[in-house]
């Protein structure tokens, strides 16, 4: 049985639990949760054992967290700027060398509803 739990700290904090054999409480958790991410809140999933990421979207058809799986990749290949200096009417070009900045690679990760552990937090919660 997948659950969300919402912190709120004006209503005091919720948990929400649906049961797959229940239609009508997994229509009304998959309506609740495309709502939620409209409405700002971020989505934390439970992907390992007290490891939590964000859901970037959710699927409301097949009723699935979609979550950006990060993989950083380094570039080693330097990037060539060239530089004028203005001197006593001399121009140079002069070539600095800096390294690429790193780029994120994004895969997406589904995760099932009714297998998933969620936490959502309000924009707002923050202070």
């Amino acid at each position: 049985m997948g659950n969300l739990s919402v912190l709120s700290v004006g209503g005091g904090d919720i948990t929400l639990k649906f049961d797959k054999s229940n239609p009508a409480e997994v229509i009304r958790a998959k309506r609740i949760i495309k709502d939620m991410l409209r409405r700002g809140y971020a989505l934390l999933i439970e992907v390992k054992e007290g490891e939590f990421q964000r859901a970037v979207n959710f699927d409301e058809n097949v009723g699935e967290y979609i979550i950006a799986d990060y993989d950083p990749e380094e570039i080693t290949e330097p990037v060539v700027k060239l530089k004028e200096n203005d001197d006593e009417q001399e121009e140079e070009e002069t070539a600095a060398i800096e390294p690429k900045a790193r780029t994120r690679k994004a895969n997406q990760k589904r995760i099932k509803m009714e297998n998933a552990n969620a936490v959502a937090v309000a924009r707002s919660a923050g202070g």
